[in-house]
């Protein structure tokens, strides 16, 4: 008996992507993101900020516009700088909310575990380090899904994380001695 060899069926956990779809998803991509024009983009970015009623300014050093934004707490007022720039096909927001010169050394394993746990417990935030150890704050939205609701809900997320930080991690952790500066650029 001669029997005909079925086609195997494959599951989710046993189909594989070939290089050909890898290569159209790849060129799906890359079209969305030629369609978001650049300046569109920095027109856009200004109309959302306007919309929030925020003052900002574009810096040509930068190639992004830098939003002055201060946090009152109970005691004091931190004055940072909001950074939106594109990279690729991401819009990227990001703030320095402290300095390393201002982090003592024998803190700085306790400070960086309260952020990692405030990253787990609270969703929407994403405190990060840059290369010198500041730290800041960073989040990201894909260009072609720009969308005033989106870029509203990644753009508030950065206040209440820099509160949430002055009010609670930097009191637990580092104590009532007042940063240096914390309104340098972070990108």
């Amino acid at each position: 008996m001669n029997e005909e060899k079925k086609p195997q069926q494959q599951t989710e956990e046993t189909k594989k992507v070939s290089p050909e779809e890898i290569e159209k998803l790849h060129n799906i991509i890359k079209q969305l993101v030629e369609r978001s024009d650049l300046c569109m983009v920095e027109d856009r970015i200004a109309t959302y900020l306007k919309m929030l009623g925020l003052k900002f300014e574009k810096s040509q050093e930068l190639n992004a516009f830098v939003v002055p934004y201060v946090i009152k707490t109970k005691d004091r007022e931190h004055k940072h700088l909001i950074i939106v720039r594109t990279s690729g096909p991401w819009l990227i927001l990001s703030v320095g909310i402290i300095s390393k010169d201002d982090i003592p050394p024998t803190k700085t394993d306790d400070l960086y575990r309260e952020l990692l746990l405030a990253n787990h417990k609270y969703p929407e935030f994403s405190y990060d380090i840059d290369i010198d150890g500041n730290v800041g704050y960073t989040e990201d939205i894909f260009i072609p899904a720009l969308t005033f609701d989106v870029f509203a809900e990644e753009f508030l997320s950065i206040p209440a994380a820099i509160k949430y930080f002055w009010e609670t991690i930097f009191p637990s952790i580092i104590g009532g001695e007042k940063p240096r500066k914390t309104d340098f650029y972070y990108t």
